[in-house]
């Protein structure tokens, strides 16, 4: 059987993934050197399909949940309109795969719902979370994001009620907050003040530029750290101003992306949100027909329904489709050729106007544009 390991899992025990995307035994069960396959899932009759699960394969991160027929499509609803994230479900194993995007940094995750089997009650459900590559503490913020919004539709077990409730929470006293803004800066996932370096942008847009062949994880690293840093309002004149045309020309390029790998989903959807803004601030051409095309290409190469990558590649964004229709639809308010955006768009994905709806964006640029041009 062709498969490929899943590594970086944190604390959690490395699990394997065939190319079909079926679990196979972690590495403390395998005999030999051979993987062994877990058992074909079971099916339960509240649900279409769960598969089950050893209590000792559970991740340490994982929810008890409770068992109702409502549970996923509670989480799916909860998972799409979640910010910052891109999910993409298979709804026959009861799985999500996807990236999560926090402070410039991104993790790719496997979370799935599970029968645990247990000679004393197998009736208990879990919602199993694996971290397949990125940040640790951007998916642990997942995690608990995740966990707080189960918590509030009253999805979780009773026992995971009280486990939560036994846990020491932290909070900074007053003491310890301040106004001072250079102060701000010294705290943990602040802005960079690129005003004691402007030349370091230089340095970016060639690490980005098609020409410059970079590793694809430094690509992703530092439109990550361009994407969350042209949210401060200065640090967003210095890039616009010292990245100029390049830095255009090199967007023009990551929209249209492959995708191979979660990295590739993670680019895309980074480069636009560096569009998103610099389209908010009028600091796009609305003049610039390869740009609308490369926006246009992008919103539906990453709507539903649109071609396919390999299975652990992520293979649509909502945080793509929805920053690009907010960027689209303001370079149509500033004077873009309407019928030019009308005829680019024939053809698209009808499911793309799902992605800019206001149950999966709050962009109200984007739910705009859905209005006018779907």
């Amino acid at each position: 059987m062709a498969f490929q390991n899943i590594l970086d899992l944190g604390n959690d025990k490395a699990i394997q993934i065939d190319i079909q995307g079926s679990r196979l035994a972690p590495e403390s069960t395998q005999v030999g050197s051979k993987p062994q396959a877990l058992r074909e899932p079971k099916h339960v009759s509240r649900f279409s399909s769960i598969p089950s699960m050893r209590p000792e394969e559970r991740s340490i991160m994982s929810i008890q949940v409770k068992n109702n027929s409502e549970l996923w499509a509670a989480l799916t609803e909860t998972l799409n309109k979640m910010d910052n994230t891109d999910v993409q479900f298979q709804e026959g194993q009861k799985r999500v795969l996807g990236n999560h995007y926090q402070y410039g940094k991104n993790c790719h995750f496997l979370c799935a719902l599970f029968q645990l089997e247990s000679k004393e009650n197998d009736n208990e459900h879990v919602l199993d979370f694996r971290r397949l590559a990125g940040n640790g503490f951007t998916m642990d913020n997942f995690y608990q994001n995740v966990r707080s919004e189960c918590s509030k539709k009253g999805l979780m077990d009773a026992n995971e009620m009280e486990s939560d409730d036994d846990e020491d929470g932290f909070e900074f006293s007053d003491d310890e907050s301040t106004d001072n803004q250079n102060l701000f800066f010294l705290t943990p996932n602040a802005y960079l003040q690129l005003s004691f370096d402007p030349e370091v942008v230089t340095s970016w847009v060639k690490k980005i530029s098609p020409e410059a062949n970079s590793f694809v994880e430094e690509t992703d690293h530092v439109l990550g750290l361009m994407a969350y840093n042209v949210e401060n309002e200065e640090n967003l004149k210095i890039i616009a101003e010292t990245g100029g045309h390049e830095l255009i020309e090199a967007l023009k390029h990551k929209l249209q992306s492959k995708k191979d790998a979660f990295t590739d989903a993670a680019i895309v959807r980074n480069s636009s949100v560096i569009v998103r803004i610099f389209a908010n601030n009028n600091l796009l051409d609305v003049s610039d027909t390869k740009l609308i095309e490369s926006i246009v290409w992008a919103m539906k190469d990453w709507s539903p329904e649109s071609r396919k990558g390999k299975w652990m590649s992520l293979n649509v964004s909502k945080e793509t489709v929805s920053s690009l229709a907010d960027a689209l639809w303001c370079l149509y308010e500033n004077g873009a050729d309407e019928n030019y955006i009308k005829q680019l768009l024939a053809g698209a994905p009808p499911s793309m106007s799902t992605f800019l709806k206001p149950t999966h964006t709050n962009l109200e640029n984007a739910q705009k544009f859905r209005q006018h041009f779907l």
